[in-house]
């Protein structure tokens, strides 16, 4: 009988192969650790253990696979999660469309609490019209341990849009610039939503902001601004902000 067993955990391994090879061999083992971990079928049982400062996952049911072939097995499955949905605008990932994901605590009060290692998490929800299982998206994590916090990135949303609009440029000195830019959104959805906005701005300078939009500075390069917009609308804002060298 084999055991298998998965480990999740950043071990630190000495390898010593000449420089040019050493790309070749990370790029071929790195897809077989992912695919140990992406479920396509019902999830046989699996135990979570500790091991060092490490986490250990034993399959403690038999699990059938044919010679010369290959098989997927889900880690771990949980049901009825609360999540929150959050719709945001990132101009460095995608200047068009809006961006959907859920956030949800990785513990036992809300269905889950289990460290989670690196890999790939596929969501499904249940289809209000039929009851039927559906399949919403899926997105990659880092080792995450047991109440703390998932994000995942599942789409683009398709009842909103978002134009990004440079209305001014704006040189005043030669130290002194500054740029306005306006945003207008349309929300075709039948219910009321709330979108992040989030602008990169220049950290290394110093910078000020002008709008009558609330906004929080996030860091020294990021600020957001949380948009409300009721069903079937669109609104505008802008903003302008004045670097000084």
């Amino acid at each position: 009988m084999i055991i298998l067993k998965l480990m999740a955990g950043e071990v630190n391994r000495v390898r010593e192969y000449p420089q040019r090879n050493r790309m070749n061999m990370l790029y071929k083992t790195a897809p077989m650790a992912e695919a140990a971990m992406d479920g396509e079928e019902a999830a046989p049982s699996f135990e979570q253990k500790d091991l060092f400062e490490y986490k250990i996952y034993v399959l403690n049911t038999p699990a059938d696979i044919q010679a010369y072939s290959e098989k997927q097995l889900s880690l771990f499955e949980a049901n009825n999660i609360k999540v929150k949905k959050k719709y945001i605008y990132d101009i460095y990932k995608d200047d068009k469309k809006v961006n959907v994901s859920v956030e949800f605590q990785n513990s036992k009060n809300n269905n889950a609490g289990l460290p989670m290692p690196a890999g790939k998490v596929r969501v499904n929800t249940q289809n209000a019209a039929d009851s039927s299982i559906e399949f919403i998206g899926e997105d990659k994590i880092e080792h995450t341990p047991e109440n703390d916090t998932i994000t995942l990135t599942l789409g683009k949303a398709f009842d909103i849009k978002v134009e990004r609009i440079l209305k001014n440029n704006q040189r005043i000195t030669r130290k002194h610039w500054k740029e306005t830019y306006e945003f207008n959104i349309l929300n075709s959805k039948t219910e009321e939503i709330t979108i992040t906005i989030k602008e990169h701005i220049l950290n290394y300078l110093k910078s000020e902001i002008e709008t009558q939009q609330k906004y929080r500075k996030v860091n020294a390069g990021l600020i957001e601004f949380d948009i409300s917009i009721p069903a079937k609308s669109n609104k505008t804002f802008a903003y302008t902000i004045s670097y000084y060298e």
